[in-house]
Formats: structure tokens, C-alpha cells, sequence
């Protein structure tokens, strides 16, 4: 073909139907006959659940059934991956409820209306008992404890071995921070619809589910429930996000897929938009920082000591400080000594899960923040500052301090160029002569640099490509798009192999009786591994076809040539071609099978994208409101297949890192009831607060995939956020304010500008550090530990 459609812009081919109403979501599925569930939560933190009266919901009108955990019988399990496996969780609280929103129990009914109706009628007898609901607080040594068999609120921890990494230090900045819990609101959130007998197909059980990794989803649901997984089908249709917050198996759908089995028949739930605020959500980490320098400003070592918060049952979000978080913990920079120590903490709040970056945006966020606090404090311009101690391009693959090998990179190159983008000496000049004026809207200048790893541990993954009889393809594949332009890359991968036109091109995924096994969706993988299992594919038809029609031909195969109008000719001689329904009709003939090929792509090791950013915002000093004028990011995730697609996931990842630096911020009082459980209280921004963005990239091949690609999923998240939040501070030092935490809301900005004015024009040092607790000495070290981190986590 005279040129290739890897690297051009091409619309999205998913987005029509959802466009004209064509969804397929769970909630649009409703089967004859079909029943609703609703659940009964705990509106308590933690108490001893001391009996369930059912009988006046039982006989309300439509209700089938009423059911606790001793109806149902099903066994404590772990969702996701086990962060402490004494801490597995019963779909239905037994005896003991420890977070607001814990199912109790179950009603089903004939229709949503009646079975809502039936749960305000359960009575529940509740002892309330003290919760444990800031993460640190909990390890303390008179905290409540969540399990009393464990012995205590450490889910897991394990501190470094290593010597003191600031022995060498001429300055060290030290600063504590709180990355926050925050909720994941995706448009549509949990959802399941379970239908024994099948779906009109010969499946004993099909379930059409929320979720971002249907195969996954549906060996853990056969093994929580004793399912035979032969007799189960498992689709995901249209996706309204997932963010990581549907990476596993919730309980509540584990009791109605089990609810459905005991009433022979289908039963369906819908989570509200309270139901979904109150138990999926993510981040919530501790950070305690210090950095040394020598007398140049370069890095001598850092010790981080982080505090992970599980929430309720060690929900797995409370391990991606022990893996995610530890790995990306040494960044961009050049850090010769580090010491790592972690505890994830059990607290009376949602189980934690994953968000948008699962552990990755949590280093960005502690390293670039405490690099502009060193730059305050050493008088170095931030850019300069990163300039420094930027690892050389010239040095990979680099493994760091943590034993994390980085494939490819060039972070100067994509510093450099936001710099440039950005205007960052004209927007300097711009702040200062707004401080020279006494401007009481103010200019502030945010910069973030950051890597991050991406299919976490290379992995696997299944592709599969057809050529049908009327001459088009079927691409299958074990990855699960919502969202993400699967359908157009992978088909614009197919088409550029093959010549097919991409309308020609159907595309099948998510849905277990189809595509024979798959990784899902998570950790930025898809392209890279999917993609490429794909492109392996193409490969194997084309050689085969190329074969069939040099024999029709009667050409050599070397000459044979797919061109872009959907035929495959002899080169040179147009003439004489064949179309691909005749090839398919061949291979039908000539007794090997159809003209088809499946493969599985394995890659060896993660990728690591990266980036900067450059964020630039105004602050009213009398009010504290923070407006985002701009946001420049320069993010590089590799080959680039499709600029487009590129760029949208870039603007929806800046969007949500920003949102969570400026608004978005998951409240709990000190009895742990959820302050922000509704869209009136919890600060989810709309388009009207973002600015435009700025965004373009840098192409760094990785050297470990054909297509040279690695994730971009997440990269707009884990750069804007740092990035935003230096900007506010930055806006602000002039005043002598040092920190100021998430989110910058007017009041939180407003009370660091009182606070540093009556200090004197300095913000004490009390508002950005204090002593780590106590309980970082007790945590074991890795060999005592004997347990393996949770390092590679694909969410």
C-alpha cells in the first residue's frame, strides 16, 4: 500500500451508536420476567450486627425473597487481589458491619420501586462500636480494631533494610502530605444482570456485567460461588468507565448473581449514584518525605515513609502502596541512596480501591511537590532544579533504587519541549510584574515531570483475526474497550496489514463465549499487548493469504501486495488481483480451515511512558479561589498509532488529575460517616470549570513490542495533578506560603494565606512537616516480612 495508517488521525469508529442512543448498557437490558434487587447498608462505621427482622419486607408486595448472609451461605472472599488474606470480606456482613454502605442483606422483587420499598422495612439491631477512621490514627496502639483475631489495624507494611539515605545530605526538605481519598464516579456505576438458564444460549449461567475485565471477572465469580466456568458466560457491553474502580468482583455482585441462582431466575441491580459514591473509591495515602541535596542542588538520597489507607477489609487499593507507588517511588530523577517504608492501614471506610493511575499518580504527586518545595528553599528555579537531576536519555534501559527497570526515556527532551510550549520565561516575566503591581489576583506557574509503568509485568493477551466470506475481518480480543478507541486502533492495525477497509472491520471483545480468554482492561495495557496480539494476527492471515493468491496468480509470493481499495494484487500489475472474499473462499477450499490466525502475545516486562507538564492558574488572594487559565502537556507514550485517540485520553486523564489537585475530595467525620456521599456535597467538576488543554508528545519507541507502543491511559492524570497543585503554591510563595493540600479549595488556600501572614511572612514549618509516627520502626523488613509485593497490578 502507498502508505501506512499507523500514525494518522482517524476517527473513532465506536462512537456513532453511542452517539444516536444505541448503548448497550447493563441497565437497558430488561429479559421477561426479569427481578431487581436492593440492598440494605449499614448506615454505622462499626458495630456488632445483633439481629435482622425481614418479616414485614418479606411480605410487602412484589418481594420474592429477603436474604441475609445466613440465607445465602456464601463464603468470605477477596475481590481484586489479596492485600492481608485474614481479611476476606462476606458479601452480606455477618455479624460485625465496618463501613457506611456494607450490604446487610438482600431484598428481590418483581419490580426496582417495590424491592427499594422492601429494604427501608428491614430492621436491623445494630451495637454501635468506636471506628478507626483516619488511616494513621488507626495503628495506633488504642485504636479499634476491624478484625481482634489480627491483632491489630496493619493490613501490611515493611520498612527498608538500608542505611541512612541522607547521610551524605548538605540540605534536606522534608514535607508530609495527604494524597485523598477520593471517589472514582464514573457516568455508570456498578451494574449486573444475572440469568440462569442462559440468555437463549446452551450457558447454564450468563451475566451481563459492569466491569472493566469480563474474563477475569467470571473466573473469580466460578470460584467464589463453586461455578463450573464451563457453564458460565460472562458479557460486558457498553462500559459507562471504569477508572479501576471495576477491576474486580464486588459483593454486591456476588449475592445477586447468587440471589438469581436460588430463585431460578433472572435478577438484576443498578448501583445509584449514593450506592456508588459511598464504596467505590481511591487514592488515599500519607506521605512522608525527605529529600537531601548536596551543595549544587543535586539529589544525594531520600527516605519516604508512606501510610496507605485499605479502608475496610484490606481492600486491595491499600497495596498499590506497596507495589505502584514503591516502584515509580525514585521518578525521573537520579537518586543515589532511597529507603522505602510502607504500612496500609485498616480503617471503618470504604474498601479501597484503584483510580485512574492505581499508585503511580501518588509518587508523581509526593516527588514533584517536594521538588518545588526544594526549589523555595534552595533558590533554584524549579525547571533548573529538574534540569539537574534529570536521569540521562543516553542511560537506558536504567534500573533505580527500587529495582524497577525503566525500558526507554528521554525526560529532558520532554521537558524542554513543555518549556518551550508553555512560554514558561514569558509567563515568569508575566507573575513578576503582577508582584510588582500588588495584583491581588495572582499568577501561579506549575511544572511536574513523571514516569510511570504501564502493563504492569508485560503479561499476555489474546488476539484474533478472520477474514469472513464477504471479504471483510472479525478482530477478536481479550482486551475490554470502554472507552478507550479500541475498536479503531485495533482495526486501524488489521486494515494497514491487510488493506481491508476499516468498515469493513468488525470487532468483537467481552463476552466470554466469544473470545476464549483475556486480560481485560487496566494499567494502560491494551495497545501494547492487545495491539500487538492483534498486529500478529494480521500478520499470520497475510502470510497465508499471500500464499493462496500467489498460487491463483500464479505469482511468487514475494510479489504479492495487499492494496487500499481491498484486493490483493501482484505489484506492478494491478490487473491482477484477487478480492479477499475470493481468498476466504480459497482457504475454505483447500482443506487447512478458514483464513484465519490466533494468537497469544506475550511481552516481557512493563513499559514506561512519561512527561511533563506545565499548569498555570490565577488565585484571588482575598477569597482564595483558584481559576486553571492553562495546561501544557507534553506526554510521551511511545509509537504513537493514532494522534487522536492520543489526545483524548490525555485531555480526560488532565481533566481528573486536576479535578482531584482543585475539587474532588471524599470526606469522612471522625465517627466515619461519609460527608460527600451525594453529586450536591462531593466536588466533581464540570467542563465549564476546565480550561482548554494544551497537549502533544514526544515518541519514545519502547523496544519491548513490535509496535513499539506503551499506555497512555493514564499519563494525563499522574502529570496535571502535581503539576495544578505547584501552581497553586507556586502563585502563592511570594507570601512566604510553603504547602497548601489537597484539594486547594477558596478555604484551605485562604486559611495558608492567613496562617503564613501571621506568622510573619513564613508558613511554619508545623504546617508542612512532623515527626513520622512511631510505628514505621516496629514494620518488619523484606526478609522478614516473607511476603511477596504487590508490584505489578494491572487496574
Amino acid at each position: 500500500m502507498p502508505g501506512s495508517l499507523l500514525g494518522t488521525n482517524v476517527r473513532r469508529v465506536e462512537d456513532p451508536e453511542l452517539l444516536r442512543g444505541a448503548g448497550t448498557f447493563v441497565g437497558n437490558r430488561a429479559p421477561l420476567g426479569v427481578a431487581h434487587a436492593a440492598f440494605v447498608r449499614s448506615p454505622l462505621a462499626h458495630g456488632l450486627v445483633r439481629s435482622i427482622e425481614a418479616g414485614e419486607a418479606r411480605r410487602s408486595p412484589g418481594v420474592l425473597a429477603v436474604f441475609t448472609a445466613a440465607d445465602l451461605g456464601i463464603a468470605p472472599f477477596h475481590s481484586f487481589m489479596v492485600l492481608n488474606a485474614a481479611c476476606a470480606r462476606p458479601p452480606l456482613a455477618v455479624d460485625k458491619v465496618r463501613f457506611v454502605g456494607e450490604p446487610v442483606a438482600v431484598v428481590v422483587a418483581q419490580t426496582r420501586a417495590q424491592a427499594v420499598d422492601a429494604a427501608e422495612l428491614v430492621e436491623v439491631d445494630y451495637e454501635p462500636l468506636r471506628a478507626a477512621v483516619d488511616p494513621e490514627a488507626a495503628l495506633s496502639a488504642d485504636a479499634p480494631l476491624q478484625f481482634e483475631a489480627l491483632g491489630t489495624n496493619l493490613a501490611a507494611g515493611v520498612r527498608s533494610a538500608d542505611a541512612d539515605p541522607l547521610v551524605d545530605a548538605a540540605r534536606v526538605v522534608r514535607l508530609r502530605m495527604v494524597n485523598q481519598r477520593i471517589a472514582v464516579v464514573p457516568m455508570e456505576g456498578n451494574a449486573i444482570l444475572a440469568m440462569p438458564g442462559g440468555d437463549g444460549d446452551d450457558h447454564a449461567l450468563t451475566v451481563y456485567v459492569s466491569t472493566q475485565m469480563p474474563h477475569g471477572f467470571a473466573s473469580n465469580l466460578a470460584r467464589i460461588l463453586d461455578i463450573d466456568p464451563a457453564g458460565m458466560r460472562v458479557v460486558a457491553p457498553h462500559v459507562g468507565g471504569g477508572f479501576g474502580g471495576k477491576a474486580g468482583v464486588a459483593a454486591e455482585h456476588v449475592v445477586v448473581v447468587a440471589a438469581a441462582r436460588k430463585l431460578d431466575r433472572s435478577v438484576s441491580w443498578v448501583e445509584t449514584r449514593s450506592e456508588n459514591l459511598l464504596t467505590m473509591q481511591g487514592r488515599g495515602q500519607v506521605d512522608y518525605i525527605e529529600m537531601g541535596f548536596d551543595a549544587e542542588g543535586r539529589i544525594s538520597g531520600m527516605r519516604a515513609r508512606v501510610v496507605g489507607d485499605a479502608g475496610a477489609y484490606a481492600g486491595f487499593g491499600g497495596a498499590l502502596a506497596l507495589g505502584p507507588t514503591k516502584m515509580m517511588a525514585q521518578g525521573v530523577y537520579r537518586v543515589p541512596a532511597l529507603a522505602y517504608d510502607v504500612a496500609a492501614a485498616l480503617t471503618n471506610t470504604a474498601p479501597m480501591g484503584a483510580f485512574r493511575g492505581a499508585g503511580r499518580p501518588e509518587a508523581a504527586a509526593f516527588l514533584e511537590r517536594v521538588m518545588d518545595l526544594a526549589a523555595d528553599e534552595l533558590d533554584i528555579d524549579p525547571v533548573e532544579l529538574r534540569r539537574r537531576n534529570l536521569i540521562d536519555g543516553d542511560v537506558f534501559p536504567y534500573t533505580t533504587r527500587m529495582g524497577t527497570t525503566y525500558d526507554s526515556g528521554d525526560y529532558r527532551r520532554a521537558l524542554d519541549e513543555v518549556v518551550r510550549l508553555a512560554g514558561y520565561e514569558q509567563l515568569r516575566a508575566q507573575q513578576a510584574e503582577r508582584r510588582r503591581k500588588g495584583d491581588r489576583v495572582v499568577l501561579g506557574i506549575g511544572v511536574a515531570v513523571y514516569v510511570e509503568v504501564t502493563a504492569g509485568g508485560g503479561g499476555q493477551e489474546f488476539g484474533a483475526v478472520t477474514v469472513d466470506a464477504d471479504g471483510g475481518a472479525t478482530i477478536r480480543v481479550g482486551t475490554s474497550g470502554h472507552g478507550q478507541g479500541h475498536a479503531t486502533s485495533f482495526a486501524m492495525i488489521v486494515s494497514d496489514r491487510l488493506g481491508i477497509p476499516m468498515g469493513e472491520i468488525r470487532f468483537v471483545q467481552s463476552d466470554t463465549a466469544l473470545v476464549p480468554r483475556g486480560g481485560g482492561t487496566g494499567g494502560s495495557r491494551s495497545l501494547q499487548v492487545g495491539g500487538n496480539a492483534v498486529r500478529a494476527a494480521a500478520e499470520l492471515v497475510w502470510d497465508r493469504a499471500r500464499s493462496l493468491a500467489a498460487a491463483e496468480l500464479e505469482a511468487s509470493p514475494a510479489d504479492i501486495v495487499a492494496t487500499d481499495d481491498g484486493r490483493v494484487s501482484v505489484a506492478g500489475v494491478p490487473a491482477r488481483a484477487v478480492t479477499w472474499a475470493e481468498l476466504a473462499g480459497l482457504a475454505d477450499s483447500d482443506g487447512v480451515g478458514p483464513l484465519a490466525a490466533e494468537v497469544d502475545f506475550k511481552q516481557a516486562a512493563a513499559t514506561f511512558p512519561f512527561g511533563a507538564h506545565v499548569a498555570v492558574v490565577e488565585v484571588d488572594l482575598d477569597t482564595g479561589a483558584v481559576r486553571p487559565l492553562r495546561h501544557v502537556a507534553v506526554d510521551d507514550c511511545g509509537r504513537v498509532l493514532n494522534p487522536l485517540i492520543v489526545a483524548g485520553q490525555q485531555h480526560g486523564g488532565i481533566a481528573q488529575g486536576m479535578a482531584q489537585a482543585l475539587w474532588e475530595e471524599m470526606v469522612y467525620d471522625d465517627d466515619g460517616n461519609p460527608l460527600t456521599a451525594t453529586l450536591a456535597d462531593y466536588g466533581m467538576p464540570s467542563a465549564a470549570e476546565l480550561p482548554s488543554f494544551e497537549t502533544t508528545n514526544t515518541e519514545t519507541p519502547t523496544p519491548l513490542n513490535p509496535l513499539g507502543a506503551k499506555g497512555i491511559g493514564e499519563s494525563g492524570t499522574i502529570g496535571s495533578t502535581p503539576a495544578i497543585h505547584n501552581a497553586v503554591v507556586d502563585a502563592l510563595s511570594h507570601l512566604g506560603v510553603r504547602h497548601v493540600e489537597m484539594p486547594c479549595t477558596p478555604e484551605r488556600v485562604w486559611e495558608a494565606i492567613r496562617e503564613t501572614e501571621a506568622a510573619g511572612g513564613r508558613q511554619p514549618d508545623t504546617s508542612i512537616w512532623r515527626e513520622p509516627p512511631a510505628f514505621f520502626a516496629d514494620l518488619p523488613t523484606p526478609e522478614a516480612a516473607g511476603r511477596p509485593e504487590a508490584a505489578d497490578v494491572d487496574i
